[in-house]
């Protein structure tokens, strides 16, 4: 065992301080709407985060890193006591010296996806957008998280009631090869035509979900819904 973790540290000089802030980044940035995810992806999501960041080692990362954990954890202080807006409104100061002087950093550009879920949650819907493009123009950093900034921009898109911008979204999580968010990306496609009057590509893509997640907790109403129309 002494020999185990002798040689886990050697490969990861401060292993526990890594796997700390990767975990605690990964569940923030679910928990702020950029989206809710299986274990299974959740787990596989974090071993993204630790095999793609290595920020160990360099000052301003970690500094960033550091500046990030701050400003999350002081905004779910507020958000238990004064709601989402006013935690929004604080946050924005602290989140400011993170796009201006870390913007080429990796903890900056995910508070860039963080950020976008709080304005998200406090109703400034352009500046969630603006973000949320600007992380997928900013896609190379971390192509892992493609499926997740489309995600967030289509449900931003879906609470503008933008429904031609939000389907393109959650289409594009569809078409592409990763599976992160493909179940969910399948529902709300289905909800988008349906509001857009398109029965008959509602239909088409809630019976292309059924026939691709057959044991979702979610068939049944699935199923229901297309025996209703």
């Amino acid at each position: 065992m002494a020999k185990k973790a002798k040689n886990r540290k050697e490969l990861l000089k401060k292993p526990d301080e890594f796997l700390t802030f990767s975990g605690k980044l990964l569940a923030t940035i679910i928990k702020y709407k950029v989206y809710a995810v299986s274990g299974l992806i959740l787990l596989l999501a974090v071993v993204m985060l630790i095999s793609g960041i290595n920020y160990m080692g360099n000052r301003a990362e970690n500094q960033a890193f550091v500046l990030l954990e701050k400003g999350m954890a002081d905004y779910d202080r507020i958000l238990a006591d004064d709601g989402p807006e006013k935690a929004y409104q604080v946050a924005k100061n602290q989140f400011q010296p993170l796009f201006e002087e870390y913007a080429q950093k990796d903890a900056g550009r995910l508070a860039r996806i963080v950020y976008a879920g709080m304005a998200y949650d406090a109703g400034d819907f352009d500046t969630a957008i603006t973000l949320y493009q600007g992380a997928l123009d900013d896609i190379g950093a971390y192509p892992g998280l493609k499926p997740f900034i489309l995600g967030g921009l289509g449900r931003t898109y879906l609470a503008q009631k933008a429904y031609a911008s939000a389907a393109r979204q959650f289409e594009t999580i569809i078409q592409g090869s990763d599976p992160v968010l493909k179940e969910d990306a399948y529902l709300n496609l289905g909800l988008i035509y349906d509001r857009m009057g398109k029965t008959e590509k509602r239909s088409e893509i809630l019976s292309r979900f059924i026939a691709e997640y057959p044991d979702s907790t979610f068939v049944g109403m699935v199923k229901e819904k297309l025996a209703n129309s």
